[in-house]
């Protein structure tokens, strides 16, 4: 994945930064050692390479962004693949660190560092977060749950205290504009076949 700086310090941007990492040992270890079954051995081996990258700042207690920031730059190099998350079967959660698209990028690296952050470092934590920040209040409830849109995706998470929306503090303004692409473009999501999925997406 090819990422510029600026689009780096963008994401780091939106998350509230008033958060301090705790030490207490290499918790990335403790996130990815035993009991990892749910993953596949690939993403495990990519997460403790990466999460190895921010030891020491996790150790010295580092602000959360810069943890971020620097499991962001970990993960440079990993391909770019599109509708990772849209998989065949009723709505779960998908953990994939082998490919990422723009959102799953920033939601994995978030994730990661709010484990660690809230020192439980288990699996279970981060999977935990990672369902937090995907779905809407943090629940799946079938594929409308997922929080799809990016600006839908911040107002939730804002709403959760997962970030704060620095849009209007850097001097944006307001734009009023309807979110249409998905239903307008139904023939790219396997999930909008189903007219339940597709009415509640309109109606988002």
């Amino acid at each position: 994945m090819n990422a510029t700086r600026r689009a780096v310090l963008r994401g780091a941007a939106l998350i509230a930064g008033a958060t301090v990492l705790g030490t207490g040992g290499p918790w990335y270890r403790r996130l990815w050692g035993a009991g990892t079954a749910q993953l596949h051995d690939p993403d495990q081996d990519i997460a403790l390479r990466s999460c190895a990258a921010v030891k020491s700042l996790v150790e010295r207690g580092a602000p959360i962004g810069e943890v971020i920031t620097s499991l962001g730059l970990a993960f440079l190099g990993t391909p770019y693949k599109g509708h990772t998350l849209e998989v065949a079967g009723p709505e779960r959660l998908v953990v994939n660190l082998r490919f990422f698209d723009c959102l799953t990028f920033v939601e994995t690296t978030l994730a990661l560092a709010r484990a660690s952050a809230l020192r439980h470092g288990t699996n279970e934590e981060f999977r935990a977060q990672l369902q937090l920040i995907r779905y809407r209040g943090g629940v799946i409830d079938g594929y409308p749950s997922r929080l799809h849109y990016f600006t839908d995706w911040v107002m939730d998470n804002e709403a959760k205290g997962v970030v704060r929306d620095m849009t209007r503090l850097l001097g944006g303004i307001p734009i009023t504009r309807p979110l249409t692409f998905m239903s307008t473009h139904v023939t790219s999501y396997r999930q909008l076949a189903v007219k339940e999925n597709l009415d509640a997406i309109e109606n988002t």
